[in-house]
């Protein structure tokens, strides 16, 4: 025991010998996430990578980071005053996007479930949707012409899922995103945040006033009061890489005592599962890959990678006045056939999903795989 001043004025109670703790064995893979990192510097963003059978995190980066070697008073100090780059957030968990147009395979799904006339109908895209006063456009000025609904996720058409979207009505979707994991906590061991899921409610939580038409319009194509995480993107990728099994993402493989006894270890959790049928499930997944091996398609840039890929990107307009900006996302599972790992990338303030984001998910893939090989 000792004084304010730091004198030692008493021994209390017995000498306790210290004990070996327990060994925490982790699902990261730590080449992964150093090759995340690395590609991260620079940018504001998060890159998640799940194992797609189990839910198990391989990689989970966030930047900008710091280095917890050289953590000092004055560095944490220095750390937690940059209001700009926030290092001490993790944005993997404990930040919220809006996710663009990586949803669209989802409303496509969703559409061929519950609307399969309307799903598979041809569309007329004439660069912009048209919903009383508001003219909504497409990422292509004078439109896409008519297409059906895998060129549409392959092209990443604005109208055609607003159309789709409207038909299926805002209950409809609300359900299938709910079942997708979004609005709610993915169930990780550490602090997260649960997003927005668009839905009748929310209209009156945010706006004071009922849901509309046009909160309808922007939920298909994800933008308007919709919120995600990118773990909340990664588990949906890997629902859309398994056939639609929403997995608990996990971090702790096992614990185990110093004499190598397994004392806890972790098995894979179902959270939801999407309500689709296999057929559906092959026009969505060979409409992503199209999206990467077509010419014309939004992910194209995933070629870079060097192996099967199927890819959906998204850019998300948000802010007002000097403030408005694009986050940049894309979601990618690979090998096509039997998929192993999927991914979610973000990028604050890019140019597009495809220019800002794909570059570096491609990249990371393509010296991810190459280790492994």
């Amino acid at each position: 025991m000792v004084d304010s001043v730091g004198y030692a004025r008493q021994n209390v109670g017995e000498e306790q010998p210290p004990e070996d703790g327990k060994d925490a064995y982790l699902t990261i893979d730590i080449q992964g996430q150093a090759l995340a990192e690395e590609l991260l510097r620079g940018h504001f963003g998060a890159m998640v990578v799940l194992d797609v059978t189990t839910g198990a995190v391989r990689v989970m980066a966030s930047a900008p980071t710091y280095d917890l070697s050289e953590l000092s008073s004055a560095r944490l100090r220095e750390l937690l005053q940059d209001e700009v780059g926030r290092p001490m957030l993790n944005r993997a968990l404990q930040a919220t996007y809006t996710p663009g147009s990586i949803v669209k395979p989802l409303v496509a799904l969703a559409g061929l479930e519950e609307d399969s006339e309307a799903a598979f109908a041809d569309y007329e895209c004439t660069g912009r949707f048209v919903l009383g006063d508001t003219s909504i456009r497409c990422a292509r000025r004078y439109g896409h012409g008519e297409l059906e609904l895998a060129r549409a996720i392959c092209v990443s058409c604005n109208p055609f899922f607003i159309h789709l979207g409207l038909k299926l009505g805002i209950d409809v979707l609300s359900e299938y995103m709910h079942d997708a994991g979004f609005g709610e906590k993915s169930g990780i061991e550490l602090g997260e945040l649960a997003g927005t899921c668009p839905a009748r409610g929310v209209a009156q939580r945010l706006w004071k006033r009922n849901w509309i038409a046009i909160d309808t319009a922007y939920a298909s194509m994800g933008q308007g009061a919709f919120t995600v995480t990118p773990m909340q993107a990664a588990v949906y990728a890997a629902a859309l890489a398994n056939g639609g099994v929403v997995y608990r993402p996990y971090l702790v493989e096992s614990i185990r005592a110093q004499d190598g006894r397994v004392l806890q270890e972790s098995a894979p959790v179902i959270r939801h599962r999407l309500p689709i049928h296999r057929e559906n499930w092959e026009i969505v997944r060979d409409a992503m890959v199209d999206a990467v091996e077509i010419d014309e398609g939004g992910a194209k840039g995933m070629r870079e990678a060097g192996v099967p890929v199927a890819a959906k990107t998204g850019t998300a307009e948000v802010g007002e006045g000097a403030e408005r900006h694009k986050n940049t996302w894309v979601i990618a599972f690979t090998p096509v056939d039997q998929p192993k790992y999927a991914l979610a990338c973000v990028i604050e303030r890019g140019e597009s999903g495809g220019k800002t984001a794909v570059p570096i998910a491609a990249e990371f893939l393509r010296r991810y795989i190459l280790k492994e090989d």
